[in-house]
């Protein structure tokens, strides 16, 4: 008797893989950038709308009611981003979202040689302040562009921390001080 080993992927593949289809189906019918905003546009209403999330999110909500929810959420956005998202919803993978939405991102900003990068200080970046790191970064890394996106945390107390390409550089007054005490107690 042979035995069929189903394997459950983890959210993070799952994210992937449709991000990807995503991406190169875009790619294919020339209509990258307008999915690129129907994502971003998504994202934001899924994050600002909590109410949505926990009905997208629910087991108990029939996949009918919301296919037709997320109908009339995309009903202004490409073809493309429209199937992609109800067959996301065919098949009970909505709380992979936030995992698609990300891959799709990246294949898009690596398309566009664009450098995503976070960065959390505690006050605002100024302008020039930007520009300069824009610089360093795309020297650095060989990319065209630099998309910030900013956090502002008070706890850090001063410097930086930039997170990008799946590297952390941690220049926060907070984390220098702890690796003094950490120094000055041996």
């Amino acid at each position: 008797m042979d035995y069929v080993q189903i394997m459950k992927l983890d959210k993070y593949t799952v994210g992937k893989r449709y991000g990807k289809a995503l991406f190169e189906l875009a790619e294919e019918e020339q209509v990258l950038d307008s999915v690129f905003h129907d994502v971003q546009t998504l994202r934001e209403v899924i994050v600002d709308v909590p109410e949505l999330r926990l009905i997208l999110n629910n087991p108990n909500v029939p996949t009918v009611e919301k296919q037709q929810l997320l109908h009339s959420l995309l009903q202004e956005m490409e073809e493309v981003t429209r199937h992609s998202f109800l067959v996301v919803t065919e098949n009970h993978r909505l709380l992979e979202l936030p995992f698609i939405f990300d891959a799709f991102e990246e294949a898009y900003y690596e398309s566009k040689r664009i450098l995503k990068a976070t960065v959390t200080t505690v006050v605002p970046l100024t302008s020039k302040q930007k520009e300069q790191l824009s610089k360093k970064l795309t020297q650095q890394f060989g990319y065209e562009t630099v998309a910030f996106y900013e956090q502002i945390d008070s706890s850090i107390l001063g410097g930086v921390i930039l997170e990008m390409k799946h590297q952390i550089i941690d220049g926060s007054v907070k984390t220098r001080l702890e690796t003094l005490k950490k120094a000055l107690s041996k």
